[in-house]
């Protein structure tokens, strides 16, 4: 995939960011999404941004590290990101507030680079035969009985996540 990149003429300042911060943000984010989502590359900046300063939705974990391991840590992960992200820009982007980003989100949501890696990561997903076999499973245990309309195996949801998280860290699976 080519290199985007936005000028900080596309951007407004505020009282609180410059264009340029703006256009740092901006250039930093679609760097790190095209490159991966390499752990060395998701910077304090990015993480202001997405958690804080850029009005994006996403909670911030607490930290760094917290907000990359909920966000960004797996392919399913990501690809919940990069649809989170998109709803977010979609959301503000032409709203005008550019005390809210809405330059940012307008700029990100401007070239097709963001639909492109939704696209490939949840290709890559739907490919990988261990996320098909869990995907049935995941199915079955979201079955509803159709007298009562009570799930019919409620009491393993959380253990079914859980082994999907671990099936995709590439963790042994133990027992509950």
């Amino acid at each position: 995939m080519t290199t985007v990149s936005v000028p900080a003429a596309n951007f407004t300042a505020t009282s609180f960011h410059t264009a340029e911060d703006k256009a740092r943000f901006t250039n930093a984010l679609i760097a790190f999404v095209i490159a991966g989502f390499p752990r060395s590359r998701f910077t304090s900046r990015l993480y202001q941004g997405l958690s804080t300063s850029g009005y994006f939705g996403f909670i911030a974990h607490f930290n760094l590290d917290g907000f990359y391991d909920a966000q960004m840590s797996t392919q399913d992960r990501q690809l919940r990101f990069l649809i989170e992200l998109r709803r977010s820009c979609a959301e503000h982007a032409d709203t005008g507030r550019y005390d809210l980003w809405s330059d940012v989100k307008e700029a990100l949501l401007d070239r097709e680079w963001l639909t492109q890696q939704i696209n490939t990561t949840g290709r890559a997903l739907a490919a990988d035969p261990r996320r098909q076999i869990l995907r049935v499973l995941t199915d079955a245990l979201a079955a509803v009985d159709r007298h009562t309309a009570q799930p019919i195996f409620s009491d393993y949801t959380d253990a079914v996540t859980a082994a999907l998280d671990r099936a995709q860290s590439s963790q042994p699976v133990s027992a509950a």
